[in-house]
């Protein structure tokens, strides 16, 4: 596997003011984000600092904890049968279940990736929290990979695109800023797969996944474009509101992310 380089290794936390009373849902963010980061820094120093001899003996320990199997290929139920992008069982009775500290860390780092991703400006997301460990780079790359197809099938040819599509022609409601974030989420994990799978992949593999590329950059591309000519056609008073102001930072962030997207997969 093709090496996927990383920008960041290390993640600090430093409290910087205190949150008002009705900031639950903000708070509880705040959370979530500080519980994956540590999680995910005492993981990455674990494997950093350990032999490959005590890898092993993590892994044993891990193995024997049911609740730790993490369980992949989770777009398999929806991916077409002739995809070259399948993920093959290992042997007939394959439940696609694995386990290891490396398996373990690749999900943390998806995890926190996905919060910075959403919920922050963080330029390449997946990337920031690569790892460096080639065996572990394996790892993560597929499950990634199964992320973003998960995401894929989830988001393209439903009747839910077809309504969020309609509804953001009439200004960006929850559920169409919703959707929109999805697929900036998709997004950077694309950006984060496409450097390695240039390199690994066959042809023909590449060639399906910058199709599917290409396919969501044109939703992603429209629903962008439906915000920002509504943000547009606002100008004046209602932009100065904290929402819309916060939707006009969003939209730009997304323009950038589909103009990164769209040189990725061959649009122009």
């Amino acid at each position: 596997m093709g090496t996927l380089k990383t920008t960041s290794q290390t993640t600090y936390f430093r409290p910087t003011q205190k949150l008002g009373s009705k900031d639950k849902t903000l708070g509880d963010r705040i959370v979530g984000y500080y519980e994956f980061g540590k999680s995910l820094e005492a993981l990455t120093t674990l494997i950093r600092n350990s032999t490959s001899e005590e890898i092993q003996v993590f892994n044993e320990v891990i193995d024997a904890r049911p609740e730790f199997r993490i369980y992949t290929n989770l777009a398999r139920g929806f991916e077409n049968p002739g995809s070259t992008l399948r993920l093959e069982p290992l042997h007939p009775a394959d439940d696609f279940s694995r386990s290891g500290l490396f398996w373990l860390t690749s999900l943390a780092r998806i995890e926190f990736a996905t919060t910075r991703s959403i919920f922050h400006d963080a330029e390449s997301p997946f990337l920031e929290v690569a790892p460096e460990n080639p065996s572990e780079q394996v790892i993560y790359f597929w499950m990634l990979m199964d992320s973003f197809k998960s995401h894929y099938y989830d988001t393209m040819d439903t009747q839910q695109l077809k309504f969020v599509i309609a509804q953001s022609r009439n200004g960006p409601d929850q559920k169409v800023l919703a959707y929109i974030r999805r697929l900036a989420l998709m997004a950077d994990m694309y950006a984060a797969m496409i450097p390695a799978a240039s390199e690994n992949f066959t042809e023909i593999q590449l060639a399906q996944l910058k199709s599917m590329g290409r396919k969501f950059h044109k939703k992603f591309k429209e629903l962008t474009h439906n915000v920002g000519v509504n943000l547009a056609a606002r100008n004046g008073a209602a932009i100065n509101s904290v929402t819309d102001s916060r939707t006009q930072t969003f939209y730009e962030s997304c323009t950038q992310k589909c103009a990164r997207l769209a040189k990725q997969v061959g649009v122009f």
